[in-house]
């Protein structure tokens, strides 16, 4: 008898989960379609020179602050290495 129960129970879960999961997959659909007509719109409005513009000025900060902290480190070390000769 509580095998029975355990069942029914068990497939009412299975049920409630490919529900909520067929309601998940049709919110994400709506979603990607949303997103798709975004990108798009913003690509058409001439944002790719302005996105690769963006990304080259970043690209050319990183640069130049790469080789900086190590000779900060650098200069730390030397100065705190003969502070500490008599």
């Amino acid at each position: 008898m509580w095998m029975t129960q355990v069942g029914e129970r068990v497939e009412a879960v299975e049920a409630r989960a490919r529900h909520d999961a067929r309601r998940v997959q049709w919110i994400a659909m709506g979603l990607e379609e949303v997103v798709q007509r975004a990108v798009a719109a913003h690509w058409a409005d001439g944002a790719l020179e302005s996105d690769l513009r963006l990304a080259d000025i970043r690209a050319r900060r990183r640069a130049m602050e790469v080789p900086f902290p190590p000779r900060h480190h650098a200069r730390s070390t030397l100065s705190s290495s003969r502070r500490a000769c008599p």
